[in-house]
């Protein structure tokens, strides 16, 4: 499986879409994500409503106190998987159009995966 972790770009053929760091790390931990592309910014916090763990939109809102994973960024699974060590099994790259949240996320990337 290819993973493409975006909020908002739809992915390349082939990959498959997924809007939230808690539904990623679902998915890593089933262990069958070979590549994986990673946005940083994920989602535009509670301005919708809250992501819940499924990856539906609710309409509570929270203003950044809630745990609902909404506010989560691509850094904070990068930081995960290095915490882990739970990585795609080939690849994983950064698509990111946030250029620090980028550089952080390659950064770990080239510390921690086992690539």
């Amino acid at each position: 499986m290819n993973l493409w972790l975006d909020d908002l770009r739809t992915p390349p053929h082939g990959w498959t879409w997924i809007r939230s760091v808690a539904e990623a790390q679902r998915v890593l931990l089933a262990g069958e994500v070979e590549h994986a592309s990673l946005d940083h910014d994920l989602g535009h916090g509670c301005e919708g409503g809250c992501w819940d763990d499924s990856g539906d939109v609710t309409v509570q809102r929270c203003g950044k106190a809630c745990a609902c994973g909404c506010h989560a960024t691509g850094y904070d699974l990068t930081k995960w998987m290095a915490e882990t060590g739970i990585w795609p099994r080939l690849s994983c790259r950064v698509h990111s159009a946030n250029p620090a949240g980028a550089l952080s996320m390659q950064a770990t990337i080239n510390r921690y995966a086992p690539y």
